[in-house]
C-alpha cells in the first residue's frame, strides 16, 4: 500500500489523501489491477488501508498458513504410518528369532484388497527389508534388528521435527488472528 498525500497548496496542511494499492486476486496468475482511491478525510484512508490490511491477513492464513499446515500433517501422518509398519516389521522378527522353526514358517500373505493366501517360507533366517525408493535388501535377522532401530531413531526425529514446525505455524495463525482482531476492533471503533 502506498499512501500519496496532496495539500491544498496554503501550507495549512491535507485537505485529502489519495491511496494506491496493487490488487492481486488469489486466482489471477498474475494480473493485478492497480487501485486507486481518494479520501476526503484521512479517517477514511486509513480505514481503507486498514480494510486492505485486514483482506491480506485473512488471505495470508487461508491460502498460505493453512495450506503449509495441511502438507506437513499429510507429511506427519505418512511418518505415523512408517514407524508403525516398522514397528511391526521389528515385532515380527523378534517372534521369528525367539522361535526357531527348522521346518520353515508357515503364514498367510495379504494379496491386496485384504485378500489371503497360504504361503510357507522355507527359510526364515534371512529376510528382505524395504529400505526406501523401491529398494530392497536382503539381511539376516540381526541387521534387519538394527536397520529398523536406526530408521525409526531418524523418522522420529523427523516427527519431532514436523511437530515444532506445526507449532511454529499454527502460532503464527493465532498471531495473523490476533492481528485481524484488532483490526476489526480498530474498524469498529473509527465507525463509532
Amino acid at each position: 500500500v502506498v499512501v500519496g498525500s496532496t495539500g491544498d497548496g496554503g501550507g495549512s496542511g491535507w485537505s485529502y489523501i489519495v491511496l494506491f494499492w496493487l490488487f492481486c486476486p488469489p486466482s489471477s496468475s498474475g494480473s493485478c489491477k492497480l487501485v486507486l482511491a481518494s479520501c476526503s478525510v484521512d479517517e477514511e484512508c486509513i480505514m481503507m488501508a486498514d480494510r486492505e490490511k485486514l483482506v491480506k491477513y485473512e488471505h495470508f492464513v487461508n491460502n498460505v498458513l493453512r495450506e503449509d499446515l495441511r502438507i506437513l500433517l499429510e507429511d506427519r501422518e505418512k511418518l505415523y504410518e512408517n514407524i508403525a509398519a516398522l514397528s511391526q516389521l521389528k515385532q515380527i522378527i523378534i517372534c521369528i528369532s525367539e522361535d526357531p522353526h527348522e521346518e520353515g514358517l508357515r503364514t498367510q500373505v495379504d494379496l491386496g484388497s485384504n485378500f489371503y493366501i497360504q504361503a510357507h517360507v522355507p527359510d526364515v533366517s534371512r529376510i528382505y527389508v524395504n529400505v526406501g525408493l523401491g529398494f530392497h535388501i536382503e539381511f539376516t535377522l540381526k541387521e534387519a534388528l538394527t536397520f529398523i532401530d536406526k530408521k525409526l531413531g531418524i523418522l522420529n526425529e523427523k516427527l519431532s521435527e514436523s511437530s515444532k514446525k506445526s507449532a511454529k505455524i499454527k502460532g503464527q495463525i493465532r498471531l495473523c488472528y490476533e492481528a485481524i482482531g484488532e483490526l476489526q476492533a480498530l474498524d469498529k471503533t473509527k465507525l463509532t
